[in-house]
C-alpha cells in the first residue's frame, strides 16, 4: 500500500473539505511513492512544499507521515494487525475495535486495506467508530478487473449505503479513477 500521485491528489482535495483537521490515521502504514515530477506538480498546484519528499524516497523506508505533516496534520498514526511496519495502533479489524479508540480521528484513510479484511462489516464499523463527529473517511480501492487482489471488489453503492444519513453520515463525493494517461476522474452520484 502506498501513496502515489492519485492518492496524494485525493488527499489534497479532501484537505480542502476539512482544512482544520489535525488527527489522521491510516489503515496500514502507507509507503510514499511520488516521482520528482509528480511531487513538483502537486507542490505547484496545491502551494505545498513536497519536492524534497520525492528525493527522500530513495530508500524503502519512506512512509507517508511526512506527506500528512506537510498537509498540516499534527497527530498521524497507522493502524495495522502487526507492528511489522511500525504501526502505532495494533488491532485486527476483523474484530470490534475497543471503545477507548472510538472518536479519536478527524480522518481515517484507507489506502487499500479494506478489500483484504475478511469480515468487512466489522471492519467498516470500526472505521466509522474511529472517526470524531464530523470526521472524514477516505478510501481508495480497486473496483474492477483486479481478480485475485484481496477478498472483495467494492462498488460505490456500498459506501453510499454504509455512510448514509441513516447511519449518521453523508458522502461528500465518490469518484472512479481511470488509470489512463492522463488520469481521468469520473464523479459517481448515488
Amino acid at each position: 500500500m502506498a501513496l502515489n500521485s492519485i492518492s496524494a491528489e485525493l488527499l489534497l482535495h479532501c484537505r480542502k473539505l476539512q482544512p482544520k483537521a489535525t488527527d489522521s490515521i491510516m489503515l496500514g502504514r502507507q509507503w510514499l511513492r511520488l516521482s520528482p515530477a509528480e511531487s513538483a506538480r502537486l507542490s505547484q498546484e496545491h502551494q505545498l512544499m513536497l519536492d524534497d519528499l520525492a528525493d527522500a524516497q530513495m530508500s524503502d523506508t519512506t512512509y507517508a507521515e511526512p506527506f500528512f505533516q506537510r498537509m498540516g496534520f499534527q497527530n498521524i498514526e497507522a493502524l495495522d494487525v502487526t507492528t511489522y511496519q511500525g504501526a502505532g495502533l495494533v488491532h485486527d479489524m476483523n474484530t470490534p475495535l475497543p471503545a477507548d479508540h472510538h472518536e479519536k480521528w478527524d480522518w481515517v484513510f484507507d489506502g487499500g486495506s479494506l478489500e483484504h479484511i475478511f469480515d468487512f462489516p466489522t471492519a467498516i464499523r470500526n472505521c466509522a467508530a474511529l472517526l470524531k463527529p464530523g470526521g472524514l473517511f477516505i478510501t481508495q480501492c480497486p473496483v474492477n478487473n483486479w481478480m485475485g487482489h484481496g477478498f472483495y471488489q467494492f462498488s460505490p453503492e456500498l459506501f453510499y449505503r454504509a455512510f448514509s444519513p441513516a447511519h449518521g453520515f453523508r458522502v461528500r463525493f465518490a469518484a472512479l479513477v481511470s488509470l489512463s494517461q492522463p488520469t481521468v476522474y469520473h464523479l459517481i452520484r448515488d
